[in-house]
């Protein structure tokens, strides 16, 4: 990275990033745990294709359930369905972070002209492949590419909506587009096919290209600030109504939501077996079935898990995914536990956790 404009290039990236992670930080609990097992799912099957068809299987089957699901989620995405294309898969990605570091570390005279339209593809490609490559990246960049920390971090908890924005900020931060009065990308070439600047011009060429940098960044930057501010507000309002149904459904309130689906199902069971509901019970009968039709249809409550179904976790989803009762957990160890309560959730937001319960042998 040899051209003048590059340090203001890479603040303004970091002021990109800053930006980003402050909003998604702000999705929501659940919203978040998804974009971090997604993004542990996606680099995990980068490496298997990087091995044998043993791993690839293994990874498949994991006894964990919410990384085999992300696993599946991230193959489907990508049309994955045998090792020979995830193996293809994963050498592209390498290829294509190898040139990104190329770029960085050697700048843009040293990048062909078909090689860097080949990068400018980026922002076409699908997010598990722009997560992995650019992970790749920040791990084999140089060490005055200031912003690898912080674009290392948003990579775990990215937008999936702004993958395009945030490969266009970054290959303006690595080498600007030049273009002529046509509009056409221009890159001037010697036999060897590097960019000549004329002689005289090259100082003036930079800071064309760092103004046009500046300028598509900041067209680029207030897009993602409009659409950030659509977000906020309507996750504003999905927080505001989460935060109501947990507390309806909260120890102080009695359980409320758990206890009309316990009633509910009883209703059912007793429907199937045929028993008739004695008279003076018909309108708490008609009650809980109005209750359980609101939450899922007005509301769109849906329950995360299924009461009685039987599960192995360790010590960091006992705190973070479940409402956890029984014997401490030690170092790495997994216990068989019974869901008790389903959990309650919204779309990609659960407001209530699933309540399980360790199970002695």
């Amino acid at each position: 990275m040899q051209d003048s404009g590059i340090l203001e290039r890479m603040k303004s990236f970091e002021e990109y990033l800053d930006s980003e992670i402050s909003v998604r930080k702000n999705a929501g609990t659940h919203k978040m745990m998804r974009s971090r097992t997604d993004f542990v799912a996606i680099m995990q099957l980068y490496r298997c294709g990087l091995k044998n068809e043993a791993s690839f299987e293994g990874l498949k089957k994991s006894g964990d359930i919410d990384t085999a699901q992300a696993v599946k989620h991230v193959l489907d995405a990508l049309d994955i369905y045998s090792f020979g294309f995830l193996s293809r898969w994963s050498s592209s990605v390498k290829q294509y972070a190898d040139g990104l570091i190329s770029l960085q570390k050697e700048g843009r005279e040293k990048i062909t002209k078909d090689d860097f339209t080949s990068l400018l593809r980026l922002k076409t490609k699908k997010r598990p492949y722009v997560v992995a490559a650019l992970t790749l990246f920040t791990e084999g960049c140089g060490d005055d590419f200031t912003p690898r920390a912080k674009l290392r971090e948003y990579l775990e908890i990215m937008n999936p909506e702004h993958t395009s924005q945030l490969c266009s900020m970054l290959l303006l931060t690595l080498a600007p587009k030049r273009r002529d009065n046509d509009g056409t990308a221009s890159q001037p070439a010697s036999d060897s096919g590097h960019e000549v600047p004329s002689p005289g011009t090259s100082g003036l060429i930079d800071q064309i290209d760092t103004l046009k940098a500046e300028l598509e960044s900041a067209y680029i930057r207030l897009n993602s600030s409009e659409e950030n501010c659509r977000m906020l507000q309507e996750e504003g309002h999905e927080s505001a109504m989460n935060e109501v149904l947990r507390l309806m459904n909260s120890p102080a309130s009695g359980k409320l939501i758990d206890q009309f689906a316990k009633a509910e199902k009883t209703l059912k069971q007793l429907q199937s077996e045929k028993k008739e509901i004695p008279g003076d019970l018909t309108v708490l009968s008609v009650c809980v079935k109005i209750f359980m039709r609101t939450m899922r249809n007005v509301f769109g409550v849906e329950p995360v898990m299924t009461p009685g179904e039987i599960l192995e976790i360790n010590l960091d989803q006992a705190v973070t995914r479940y409402s956890y009762s029984g014997s401490e957990f030690e170092g790495g160890e997994f216990k068989k536990v019974e869901v008790t309560a389903p959990g309650w959730k919204r779309g990609d937001e659960i407001f209530s956790l699933p309540e399980v319960i360790e199970l002695h042998e």
